[in-house]
């Protein structure tokens, strides 16, 4: 049933010291639609048979203490993802449809001098989900949403991570696009 999962070309992994550090890992990739905007971003793919986890699904995997993600198939594609007690509603190829909170610097920013200068409040990290990225223009991790033209790639990453902690994501059944082509 994996057929309905968009596929992996290849792979770009972490240099070995980070890779072999980390608890576990996943892919960073935003899959804009056709008109350049990112809507929704699947959480999972596959690559040589295997499944993989977005990064922030797999951040958030680890935070709910889940061991096992199961995907539930129809005929149509993937109706959704359960994953502890929670059935997480995606479109057939499990693409999360993002409900965006606002438009760029919607979270809580901290500036890499700050962290380098070790100028960083407890409060502002102890209990919470640390994304690292850029928001530089220079480094062409800036995307398009509904929300904003210009928005870092990192952030998407937090709206996922929101979504499903509030699990408040967007919907759109896996039998949509039959009902679309009917009108």
């Amino acid at each position: 049933k994996q057929e309905f999962l968009p596929i992996a070309k290849g792979v770009l992994t972490n240099i070995d010291i980070i890779q072999n550090a980390g608890y576990s890992s996943g892919y960073m990739n935003n899959i804009p639609d056709e008109t350049g905007i990112i809507r929704s971003v699947p959480l999972m793919i596959q690559y040589d048979d295997i499944i993989y986890p977005s990064l922030s699904f797999e951040m958030y995997r680890i935070a709910s203490n889940s061991k096992k993600v199961m995907l539930t198939y129809s005929e149509a594609g993937i109706e959704n993802i359960l994953i502890a007690k929670q059935h997480i509603s995606t479109d057939r190829f499990a693409k999360l449809h993002l409900n965006f909170r606002g438009p760029f610097r919607s979270y809580k920013y901290i500036s890499a001098v700050d962290a380098y200068n070790n100028n960083i409040k407890e409060k502002d990290i102890k209990n919470k989900f640390i994304l690292i990225g850029t928001s530089a223009y220079g480094l062409m991790d800036l995307r398009s949403t509904p929300m904003d033209s210009v928005i870092a790639g990192v952030e998407i990453h937090a709206n996922i991570i929101d979504n499903l902690l509030n699990n408040d994501m967007l919907s759109k059944p896996s039998w949509i696009e039959l009902a679309d082509l009917s009108v």
